[in-house]
């Protein structure tokens, strides 16, 4: 062999060899690093933690109760709604309201006919070549018939109403028991008052009972009188004066004693008040006539302005007779003015009411035509995103997620506090507590109920006060003293508005630090008064912090920042116009 053609043999041996070696080396690096990649997710999903990520992240948050597991078919919210329907007084109007009407399906009204009919074609809505819009229009004339009422004129009524003026008179009769003490050594006339119970040249007087009138007196009738000295007949004594509408009759005591006695005057009376009206009617000589087809066309008064006397009795009135004059047709019928407006053609006539033999209301019979057209299958053109693919995803950390949640907490406070006052929101409650610093009686205390001194002595709402403190729903206005003893304070007062929740606290506490000074009052004038959807828009919502809000806060008080006293909210988040906007809505209906 040649020696030139040996050496390039053999360089070509070495250079194969070379070569799958390369290969060999660049598979097993490629393969090492395919299975790294294959890894990083994996390895990446087990490095994420989302409570690093996302603020106010929790593993349990309060709507995992609902979820069963994977298995399960449905949750408890429909048992739940249908529990809070049972409560809620909107959902007990809708649903009564909702059985007061009963509507069923007609499949052969034209709109159902055209709802079928997309729901059988909706694949050519969105037809690209014009095949629904090209589709020619189908009409038809349908003539159907229609009947109506031609009411007659009838004559005129002319009816004469008198006014009468009821009179009445109080009839009653009463047994009236009297005692008077006489003075001894005394002969003369005692007065006795009837109606204001009282007498005159007696000791004393007493009556069983005092006459009264609600209407004057017209007569005073005395009977059955009886009088005693305890058990005896007090034959000296008798009646020199009946009583008349003054109420006062007198008795003559004819004999004198060497001591005061009593005596007993027993006796029945008659009273008769004075005459009054009760109340005026009206006579009508049309009572018997049937005007329920008729309509008052005109009216004159026949004896105005005059002075009657009725058993004694004057009176005056405007009107105590006028003549009424009646416009009359047989029936409401609107002579079949709808039928001739249409342009439809009358093809029958009959009689539907006869009165005294002559018809007086006809059934009139029209023929209408109408043209029907079957609507057109509507096109939908320029399909955008039919496949629902349409956006890029850029997942991010959403640093604001607290305060959006907060925003939506406000709405549904809202929402709940205006449905309970009607007028404004987040209102609150005047409270005020006593403080008794000479007996060491504290109702204002903070401290544990039942463990502080003497706090047995407070009220039920200064204990009601102690439960909102516990439960962060009080404001603080400030201490002024309620009672002074020679120049010294021995009870103070401490006022508070208390809140039906923390978020209408927050909100009121955050309106007090953005300018409006003194709108929940003072200590001695709390005020306590909710916002309007005017005021909640005033407030500039980022300087308030929901989360963890200073607490106790109010006059003089040196708070610091508290999460009990803050809310924790688990809603999606919204912006602000957004959640101000359903606020709105909300009052506004």
């Amino acid at each position: 062999m040649p020696k030139k053609l040996l050496i390039g043999f053999v360089m070509a041996v070495v250079a194969q060899g070379l070569m799958a070696q390369t290969i060999d080396d660049a598979f097993a690096k490629y393969k090492k690093d395919i299975g790294a990649f294959k890894n990083q997710p994996l390895n990446a999903m087990e490095q994420f933690k989302p409570e690093e990520n996302f603020k106010n992240y929790t593993q349990n948050p309060g709507e995992t109760q609902l979820y069963k597991g994977i298995e399960a078919e449905t949750t408890d919210l429909k048992e739940r709604g249908l529990a809070h329907a049972q409560e809620d007084e909107t959902s007990k109007i809708i649903a009564r309201e909702a059985s007061n009407h009963h509507f069923e399906k007609n499949d052969l009204n034209p709109a159902m006919q055209f709802a079928k009919s997309i729901q059988e074609q909706g694949d050519k809505m969105f037809s690209q070549d014009g095949s629904c819009e090209n589709a020619p229009k189908t009409c038809e004339n349908v003539t159907h018939f229609e009947s109506c009422l031609v009411s007659k004129s009838l004559p005129d009524k002319e009816c004469i109403r008198k006014r009468t003026v009821n009179i009445d008179q109080e009839h009653r009769t009463a047994h009236i028991d009297v005692e008077v003490m006489v003075h001894k050594n005394w002969r003369g006339v005692i007065d006795v008052n009837l109606i204001q119970g009282r007498g005159s040249n007696a000791i004393y007087t007493h009556i069983s009972q005092l006459i009264r009138f609600e209407h004057g007196c017209s007569r005073i009738n005395m009977h059955h009188v009886a009088i005693r000295n305890n058990r005896d007949w007090a034959t000296w004594v008798s009646i020199s004066r009946p009583p008349n509408c003054d109420g006062i009759f007198s008795i003559w005591v004819s004999r004198k004693f060497r001591r005061d006695y009593p005596l007993q005057i027993s006796f029945d009376v008659d009273l008769d008040s004075n005459l009054y009206e009760t109340g005026d009617k009206w006579e009508d000589s049309c009572t018997n006539t049937n005007l329920s087809l008729c309509h008052i066309k005109d009216k004159i008064c026949t004896s105005p302005n005059e002075t009657r006397v009725n058993n004694g009795l004057a009176l005056t009135r405007d009107c105590w007779e006028e003549r009424l004059t009646y416009a009359c047709s047989y029936s409401n019928a609107d002579n079949c003015e709808s039928q001739k407006s249409k342009g439809c053609l009358q093809v029958g006539s009959s009689c539907n009411q006869y009165q005294d033999g002559i018809c007086v209301e006809h059934k009139q019979t029209y023929s209408c035509n109408d043209t029907v057209c079957k609507p057109s299958i509507p096109c939908i053109k320029k399909v955008f995103c039919a496949g629902g693919s349409c956006n890029a995803k850029t997942p991010s950390e959403n640093d604001s997620f607290a305060d959006n949640i907060s925003k939506l907490a406000v709405l549904g406070g809202a929402a709940e506090d205006y449905n309970k006052t009607r007028s404004t929101i987040f209102k609150g409650r005047a409270v005020q507590c006593k403080v008794l610093p000479l007996n060491f009686i504290d109702c204002c205390s903070s401290k544990g109920w039942g463990k502080a001194l003497n706090l047995a002595h407070c009220s039920e709402e200064d204990r009601d006060l102690g439960v909102a403190k516990q439960h962060y729903l009080d404001h603080y206005l400030g201490k002024f003293c309620d009672e002074r003893d020679l120049g010294v304070c021995v009870k103070y007062k401490r006022s508070y508005c208390v809140f039906d929740s923390k978020l209408a606290r927050i909100l009121q506490e955050g309106r007090l630090k953005q300018g409006k000074a003194n709108i929940l009052g003072t200590a001695e004038a709390p005020i306590c008064e909710g916002m309007s959807v005017d005021d909640l828009q005033d407030i500039d919502f980022k300087k308030i912090d929901f989360i963890t809000p200073i607490y106790p806060s109010g006059y003089g008080q040196k708070g610091a920042p508290n999460n009990d006293a803050g809310i924790l909210i688990k809603n999606p988040s919204m912006n602000m116009d957004e959640m101000i906007r359903r606020v709105e809505a909300k009052v506004a209906k």
